[in-house]
């Protein structure tokens, strides 16, 4: 009897020390963060201040990976109380900018937009969106991204003479890309063009199937 009473006493006392102030998380480090303030990786794992038992790494990957930027996470918890984050972010590969909106988000390999707090953080290359308003987390066919992307690297050098400043426009249904030059067609004048003529080089629009 007395040893059941001092058993259940020693572990009222082991829980009563598991979830007392000493063993909150009070430190959370975090590595890999570049587009995603340090700040908003802490607040978003909701580590800090938990309790070390019952704190869950899984629970805290899953809300930072619906971070826009974030690609995945591992979580460590560290008794007492500390934690450490690694966050691998998304790799930019071009800037998509919103005709309609005037945003401008950084796209990665699977069309993922995505904002960044490093204004460099992305390649100068920039495709003007002009078939609706999008926000980051938008999902883009990757097949999409690739093809503007491959038209964003031409140089002047390799379009018309007169495309000394050429820029990727992407317009509405049925998706057109358009490299127009400084000044000028527009992408729907151009679009129209197309249609009456073929063209063999990447000086004009281009189409695809996709329904981004």
């Amino acid at each position: 009897m007395v040893a059941g009473v001092t058993a259940v006493a020693c572990g009222a006392a082991i829980v009563a020390a598991a979830m007392g102030p000493y063993w909150r998380i009070r430190d959370v480090a975090i590595e890999g963060a570049h587009h995603v303030a340090v700040d908003a990786v802490v607040v978003t794992s909701g580590l800090l201040g938990s309790q070390a038992f019952t704190a869950s790494s899984a629970r805290s990957r899953d809300l930072l990976v619906h971070l826009p930027a974030v690609r995945d996470a591992s979580i460590e918890i560290r008794i007492p109380d500390r934690a450490r984050v690694v966050v691998t972010e998304r790799v930019a590969i071009a800037r998509w900018a919103s005709a309609t909106s005037g945003a401008e988000w950084f796209v990665d390999a699977d069309g993922v937009l995505f904002s960044s707090i490093d204004p460099r953080g992305a390649p100068d290359l920039r495709i003007t969106d002009e078939q609706r308003s999008r926000q980051a987390g938008d999902r883009l066919d990757p097949a999409l991204v690739d093809a503007a992307t491959k038209l964003a690297r031409l140089g002047p050098q390799e379009l018309r003479p007169d495309a000394t400043s050429p820029r990727v426009v992407l317009a509405v249904r049925p998706v057109w890309f358009c490299v127009s030059p400084r000044g000028g067609r527009s992408a729907s004048a151009a679009r129209s063009a197309s249609t009456t003529r073929s063209r063999s080089s990447a000086d004009s629009c281009g189409t695809t199937r996709s329904e981004s």
